[in-house]
């Protein structure tokens, strides 16, 4: 799956694709649909840095990130993991540790909410993170809230406009709440390869 970020261009009421942002991303996934890697790169095309997970069974104990010249940067170790919590530990390529750190998951059919804890300083000074995610019928995400503490620090809704033949979106439109805009922010589109 490929997905690319596009700004928004009004054309007698309807919302066109304009220039391409500054970056996107390719997700590759296997045959049996797990995650095989994370591509970023900028809107040229260039690459920025790739993700690729490391896995006992089906799940994922650590994941690698490499810079353009394929070097490893971060690495994270997945010390805990259950469909409710997850564990583990952002490393420096050299092993140093920057950050241990909690996320809880709370997952209904229509929502699910992420808790992450990041201790920086390990000395008691955390930060609490919630993503809360709310779906449509299809599992669709139709809006995302973020709350530092208890801030809000962003909100955004998504409207599909353009599905497969598989049933699989493959345009969407991303309005940032927070800017109290009826205007989207940005078109997504994706395009899918079916093995």
């Amino acid at each position: 799956m490929k997905e690319e970020d596009f700004e928004v261009i009004e054309e007698s009421e309807n919302w066109d694709i304009g220039p391409k942002m500054e970056y996107g991303y390719v997700i590759n996934f296997d045959k049996e649909g797990y995650y095989e890697n994370l591509v970023y790169h900028d809107s040229k095309g260039n690459f920025i840095e790739k993700y690729i997970p490391k896995r006992k069974g089906r799940k994922i104990y650590e994941e690698l990130r490499y810079d353009e010249n394929n070097e490893i940067t971060r690495k994270i170790l997945v010390t805990y993991s259950s469909n409710k919590k997850r564990k583990y530990k952002i490393l420096k390529a050299d092993g140093e540790l920057l950050s241990k750190n909690i996320s809880y998951v709370e997952n209904k059919l229509v929502s699910r909410r992420e808790i992450y804890v990041y201790d920086e300083s390990f000395e008691n000074d955390q930060l609490k993170f919630i993503s809360e995610f709310t779906y449509d019928d299809n599992q669709n995400l139709i809006k995302y809230l973020q709350f530092t503490g208890k801030e809000e620090t962003a909100s955004y809704t998504y409207k599909y406009l353009e599905f497969d033949d598989q049933g699989n979106w493959t345009k969407r439109l991303e309005y940032n709440t927070q800017n109290d805009s009826s205007t989207p922010d940005k078109i997504t589109i994706r395009t899918y390869e079916y093995y």
